[in-house]
């Protein structure tokens, strides 16, 4: 029995579809958003050896911070919600590129909390200038 090309570029299709529904069927049903916040973030490169802190609490402020060091803020998350979460961190905006987390993506019982450290360090080739992104914390059911 012969299939001609056309017939097996359909059959291929179909089953891409299939594939790709399935796909999205599970990633909404397993990591569906239940909550999200988002925090400002900035740090302030300088070519000094002296780091400055700023204890803003509405934004995630690093503030001056030398090339090549680090200054690490702290963040207490906790499920509040009456099931298990599961935690995303995203961060975006030209800040990004110099932050990592202590912790990402893990999961919260109901009432647990957990710190996480995020932690900002400029590259020694970094501009000298103030950087600025955004924080999203996603709580996933």
């Amino acid at each position: 029995m012969k299939i001609n090309l056309g017939k097996k570029f359909v059959l291929l299709l179909v089953v891409l579809v299939l594939l790709s529904a399935v796909f999205v069927v599970y990633s909404f049903k397993f990591d569906s958003v239940v909550g999200k916040e988002e925090v400002e973030m900035t740090l302030i490169v300088e070519n000094s050896r002296v780091i400055g802190f700023d204890v803003d609490d509405e934004v995630l402020a690093f503030g001056k911070v030398p090339r090549g060091s680090s200054n690490t803020r702290s963040l207490t998350i906790k499920n509040d919600y009456d099931f298990p979460i599961r935690v995303r961190l995203i961060k975006e905006g030209e800040i990004s590129e110099f932050i990592q987390f202590s912790n990402n993506d893990f999961l919260l019982e109901v009432s647990e909390s957990k710190d996480v450290n995020v932690i900002a360090t400029p590259s020694y080739d970094a501009e000298e200038k103030t950087y600025t992104g955004v924080l999203k914390v996603f709580y996933l059911k």
